[in-house]
């Protein structure tokens, strides 16, 4: 039935659904009133202007979420520094987390930096060597020794945000050897080492820490190179250090350092210092000149083609030749005879090189006498057996064991065969027992008065 209020009519259910508006049912189909609560976290917009006062529960929400940081341009003194015209149209990469995320092309001073991210640039392609001014800066702070010319950065300029945003740095990649490389004797290889740090572009002190960066030093011609990969998380000094090892190495090696935004790597070369090796598999002979052995001298760490006069010595001992014509990589050889007993150096020279000391000792000719004797005993019973003569007698055997000792020390010693014939003994124990035994067997020929 319709009411009347006021001399309008209006609806029976209006009153209906307010009241459900603000009301709920329960299980029990009992009417329940709702949560107030609920209606105050609705959106304000959708709300009545008389209900504004009670959405301070969704404000306070809302403003607790930590707003999204916008991405900054980069600073204008990073700008200056590294750019001559600051509106240049330049391509950069966007590294995140190690990685390459994109890489974009716009003009220097439009680029965005956002938070976590790092921007490479490239304003040159090779790697250059370091000017005066940075290599002033670290004498003034470190005492590690290297030359100017030896101290290279890589054609990369590195911005990133610190301080949650508050500022940017920008950096460089710099390395430089210790030393070239450098033959090492003992282990029959050349070694090196490379230091690494990057390097703030403006002359503020060094921040640390900064995200490790991961590189890679890499060359087909070595067979060590440690760390690998090489990570890095500060700037400044202490340099990173990096072991190098190869072998068979001549003139210079090709190295090549790897970036995340540099996946082939940049090249750079490490000089090699050309080296005299002098080198024998003995590390004994026996003494009082009764050995002689071969000794091989080399010149390694070049591909010259030129040739160089080599002067060996001996501390003690005799050597021939005295002094030899090297090319590089193309051995020569020269003997060393034993003088008395104990320690002997061996060491070449040229003009600019010198070689390894070889240390070699002289022991006492013991096992040369007991085959000497030993082969002198044979040939002289096989001398008395051989003969028509069948009583026994001492003198030949006695004969034979002088003949045959006499015999190996003017061969061994001096050189001169005693024997009526040529030959080429080496020196051994089987071969001293051999010609010892000839000498017995045959004598020692007289020589004819004239």
């Amino acid at each position: 039935m319709p009411l009347y209020y006021g001399g309008r009519k209006t609806l029976k259910f209006i009153p209906i659904l307010i009241y459900v508006f603000f009301a709920t049912i329960d299980g029990r189909g009992q009417i329940k009133t709702a949560n107030a609560t609920l209606l105050a976290h609705k959106d304000p917009d959708t709300l009545p202007r008389a209900h504004y006062n009670n959405t301070a529960a969704f404000s306070t929400r809302v403003a607790s979420q930590p707003a999204t940081e916008t991405p900054k341009t980069i600073d204008r003194s990073i700008l200056q520094r590294n750019f001559q015209v600051p509106e240049t149209t330049v391509k950069f990469q966007v590294i995140k987390k190690g990685a390459v995320v994109r890489t974009e092309t716009a003009k220097a001073n439009e680029i965005q930096l956002a938070q976590g991210e790092k921007l490479v640039l490239h304003p040159r392609k090779e790697i250059a060597q370091a000017d005066q001014a940075a290599f002033n800066r670290l004498k003034s702070v470190t005492s590690t020794q290297f030359a100017a010319a030896d101290l290279k950065v890589l054609p990369e300029v590195t911005i990133e945000t610190l301080d949650s945003g508050a500022h940017q740095i920008s950096y460089q990649l710099y390395f430089f050897p210790y030393e070239p490389f450098i033959y090492n004797d003992s282990l029959r290889k050349f070694q090196s080492k490379m230091g690494f740090f990057f390097l703030r572009s403006d002359s503020l002190p060094a921040v640390n820490p900064i995200d490790p960066v991961n590189i890679i030093v890499t060359s087909k011609d070595l067979k060590q190179v440690d760390p690998r990969p090489l990570q890095i998380n500060h700037l400044n000094f202490p340099a990173s250090d990096v072991e190098l090892a190869g072998d068979n190495l001549s003139d210079s090696v090709e190295i090549r350092v790897i970036t995340a935004s540099k996946p082939d790597g940049y090249q750079t070369f490490l000089k090699i210092k050309p080296v005299l090796e002098i080198s024998t598999n003995r590390i004994s002979l026996e003494g009082y000149g009764v050995q002689k052995i071969p000794v091989e001298v080399r010149l390694i760490g070049s591909n010259s083609p030129d040739s160089v006069t080599v002067a060996v010595t001996a501390s003690k001992g005799t050597v021939e030749p005295t002094a030899v014509t090297l090319r590089y990589n193309l051995p020569q050889t020269i003997y060393l005879t034993s003088e008395g007993t104990g320690k002997t150096l061996i060491s070449a020279k040229s003009s600019n090189l010198e070689s390894n000391d070889l240390h070699l000792s002289y022991d006492f000719p013991w096992y040369f006498l007991l085959a000497s004797i030993l082969g002198g005993l044979l040939g002289g019973f096989a001398k008395y057996y051989g003969g028509r003569k069948k009583d026994f007698s001492l003198r030949p055997i006695i004969g034979g064991i002088l003949a045959g000792l006499v015999g190996c020390m003017a061969y061994y010693a001096l050189g001169i065969s005693l024997l009526n014939f040529k030959l080429t003994a080496g020196m051994n124990e089987f071969a001293v027992l051999a010609l010892s035994a000839l000498f017995a067997y045959f004598g020692i020929p007289k020589t004819k008065s004239s």
